[in-house]
């Protein structure tokens, strides 16, 4: 079963299909593969705001089982939104999203620079504050007593990276 779902994980990374076959080499599986840490947190927010709900499913059953979900989900999630918050007022201001991105310097990450860039160029500045009031209600919802807060975090991320696939502006 776990062999099955890296194997599906890896289809979805590549975007594979029985009818769009795709070469898998080490590297690929290396980026989806289990037991990556913070790597799975940052593959799950990258899924989201790029609007791949396929893959943030994946993702979420992978940290669940490393037993991450819920709270940690939602706080990770607000990570991103608070740099694509700060960087968004750039592109408003008529910057393109990639110079943005460039200027931060090592204030990004090297390997999250090309997502980000997507991120910006996906999510307008009244979207990203849409997101910004359903993560915080959700981070309330599940801190509720009786809660059932990894499901509540599972629906809200799934619905995020829907609207994300929607690029809509």
């Amino acid at each position: 079963a776990v062999m099955a779902s890296e194997v599906e994980k890896l289809s979805l990374y590549l975007d594979a299909a029985p009818d769009r076959p795709k070469d898998a080499d080490i590297d690929a599986l290396g980026e989806i593969s289990a037991g990556n840490g913070e790597g799975e947190l940052s593959r799950l927010v990258d899924a989201v705001f790029d609007g791949n709900a396929a893959l943030v499913s994946a993702e979420m059953a992978v940290l669940s089982e490393g037993g991450i979900d819920g709270i940690a989900l939602v706080r990770a999630l607000n990570k991103r939104l608070q740099l694509l918050i700060r960087m968004r007022a750039d592109v408003e201001g008529g910057s393109s999203p990639q110079s943005v991105v460039e200027s931060a310097g090592k204030a990004i990450f090297w390997k999250e620079k090309s997502a980000v860039t997507r991120q910006l160029n996906r999510w307008s500045a009244p979207r990203i504050a849409i997101v910004a009031n359903r993560l915080l209600e959700a981070e309330r919802a599940i801190k509720a007593a009786r809660s059932p807060g990894p499901i509540l975090a599972a629906a809200e991320l799934i619905a995020i990276s829907r609207a994300g696939s929607a690029r809509g502006r």
